[in-house]
């Protein structure tokens, strides 16, 4: 996936995303898609320390908690999905979340250069981590291509002549594992992309 000039734009995360992430979906279907799936996990992650359930991290399907699993304690964190995402990344990928957006690009470039894998539509462009995986969830995504890599010429489930297909279970050295698994027992209310879509409210609007 190439950087590109959208490195060096402001972003709006909560208007981006519907206008940028899934390009083959009208906004309204994409805000239909986005708003359940968001309330979903939302109900996974505040429920499922009541219900005995855990949420795969690949999918938003719910998995029955093994049995001997000691019962989860109520998530009582007030760190937010966003935080969480950022904290789990090497300290030298870190240094993008705050960098200005005028050096994102390069400085994404020069991590990507030594080895570090970049999630471009992230880390570089301002999405938001949360709404962004559980989109490529929705699309079949288990990964994606991370900076400098080839993008993904054919979407998952679909084949054409002459192409390889997408390969969920094959995933290349260094690409992107999509997984909502950084979210599990943080504050989901607080991240503001999921706030909106729990809400009801529409980021065209």
């Amino acid at each position: 996936m190439l950087i590109g000039s959208n490195a060096a734009r402001p972003v709006n995360p909560e208007k981006f995303i519907i206008a940028r992430t899934i390009e083959t979906h009208s906004n309204r279907e994409f805000s239909e898609q986005l708003s359940s799936a968001v309330k979903t996990v939302a109900e996974q992650f505040e429920n499922g320390s009541q219900t005995g359930k855990t949420v795969a991290s690949i999918g938003t399907a719910v998995l029955p908690a093994a049995q001997t699993a000691a019962p989860a304690q109520p998530a009582t964190s007030s760190e937010t999905p966003t935080d969480a995402y950022w904290a789990s990344q090497p300290a030298a990928v870190q240094a993008l979340r705050y960098a200005p957006d005028d050096q994102k690009g390069e400085m994404a470039q020069q991590l990507a250069s030594e080895g570090y894998s970049i999630d471009v539509p992230i880390m570089v462009w301002g999405w938001d981590p949360l709404a962004t995986m559980i989109q490529r969830q929705e699309e079949g995504y288990t990964w994606v291509p991370s900076a400098l890599q080839p993008g993904v010429s054919v979407a998952p489930g679909v084949s054409m002549p002459g192409q390889d297909s997408y390969n969920p279970n094959r995933p290349p050295a260094g690409s992107i594992q999509v997984s909502t698994a950084f979210a599990n027992g943080t504050n989901i209310a607080a991240d503001p992309v999921a706030e909106m879509w729990l809400k009801g409210q529409s980021a065209s609007s």
